[in-house]
């Protein structure tokens, strides 16, 4: 190995900094691109997610509403035909 390799900034080598610094460089835009793509697949996973919850959320408000629709209705109709009864019978 050369003195210049193993010391960029040598004087026999004037450009070898600017060739670190743009390795450097194209390193550093390789990670960006990256963490941009690596975000934006959790953005999308995270919005997928939140809208499962959503609709489970619904679902289960519709299961709810319906079960108490059911049992209102029932009770409702238990009570006409209790006070049907009543003032036939008295």
């Amino acid at each position: 190995m050369r003195h210049a390799d193993m010391n960029p900034a040598a004087p026999c080598n004037p450009f070898g900094g600017l060739t670190r610094l743009k390795a450097a460089e194209r390193k550093l835009a390789d990670i960006h691109f990256l963490v941009d793509k690596e975000v934006e697949e959790l953005r999308t996973t995270g919005v997928d997610t939140m809208q499962r919850e959503a609709e489970k959320f619904n679902d289960n408000f519709d299961y709810q509403a319906a079960s108490m629709h059911r049992s209102m209705s029932t009770t409702s109709h238990r009570s006409m035909s209790t006070t049907s009864h009543r003032s036939i019978g008295e």
